[in-house]
């Protein structure tokens, strides 16, 4: 499910490397539609569900409580339920926002969730509704996600330096940026290896790359490697401005602290995890 968006559209290509996959999305698979959905599932007859759509819209998600809940919350311990009832394995994905950003080292799957903003609230119940179910699952913990197509962050910088002489970025909010084709990589692979081999473990796990860094420094890493491709900008790396969070007030507050420990994932799924940059330099 949500095979359209930026993850969707590069689980589409690893998961078909290790078995057939009927990709669905808002005309085929709507969260919001489930009788349907579940309709289709019968006629699918799948062994893994792997869901890849939500409600992402952070800000908005302050005000749109309710369809919030029902996308991210609500239609997920259906479907869990539904796995666990047809022996299907569940694959989801959870995100950082489920803790408050107050640690001050790697955060491991079993630190306390504490969500400060709606959105990271409505992942915690999904995450809870999973586990709770009992269905075999994979809730893979991702943050500060990008790729080479869609609305995220690289892109939108990179529209921003090319169409402002000032831009200014948030410096202390602290994260791991994490590319989805390294994300769909992983994910095949544990699936594989668990599906096939027997190896490793259903459960939670946290899902990034090494290394961290602010926004601002993402964002001068990102037209620093532009630039040095030849790419000129209204507003220059060396001129991005670094701000603090209180100088750019959002709808959903934001954890300060996101670096997740993905040693788990490494440990029991024997995976090779390189620093974040090694990943973006891959694709842009």
């Amino acid at each position: 499910m949500g095979s359209r968006g930026q993850l969707g559209i590069d689980l589409l290509k690893t998961l078909n490397k290790i078995g057939s996959v009927t990709s669905l999305n808002k005309s085929n698979g709507n969260l919001l539609k489930l009788d349907e959905l579940f309709k289709t599932f019968e006629n699918i007859k799948p062994n893994v569900i792997v869901n890849a759509a939500a409600y992402t819209l952070v800000d908005k998600a302050e005000e749109e409580n309710d369809l919030a809940l029902k996308i991210n919350y609500e239609s997920i311990k259906e479907i869990s339920t539904y796995c666990y009832k047809n022996n299907i394995i569940l694959v989801h994905f959870s995100t950082d926002y489920v803790f408050d950003g107050k640690s001050e080292k790697p955060i491991q799957e079993s630190h306390p969730t504490n969500p400060i903003n709606f959105y990271g609230y409505t992942k915690e119940l999904a995450d809870n509704a999973i586990v709770n179910s009992r269905c075999n699952h994979f809730i893979f913990r991702i943050s500060w996600v990008y790729s080479k197509h869609g609305k995220n962050f690289p892109n939108s910088i990179i529209e921003l330096c090319s169409t402002k002489k000032i831009v200014s970025i948030v410096d202390d909010q602290f994260g791991s940026p994490t590319s989805t084709d390294f994300i769909a990589e992983v994910v095949a692979d544990c699936l594989y290896k668990k599906i096939k081999n027997n190896i490793g473990s259903y459960g939670i796990y946290n899902l990034t790359t090494n290394g961290i860094v602010s926004w601002y420094e993402f964002a001068t890493t990102i037209i620093e490697h532009a630039e040095k491709k030849g790419k000129q900008f209204l507003c220059p790396a060396k001129k991005l401005q670094p701000i603090k969070s209180s100088q750019f007030p959002t709808a959903a507050k934001r954890p300060i602290y996101s670096k997740l420990c993905n040693k788990k994932i490494i440990n029991v799924f024997s995976v090779d995890i390189n620093s974040w940059f090694s990943y973006y330099e891959k694709i842009f």
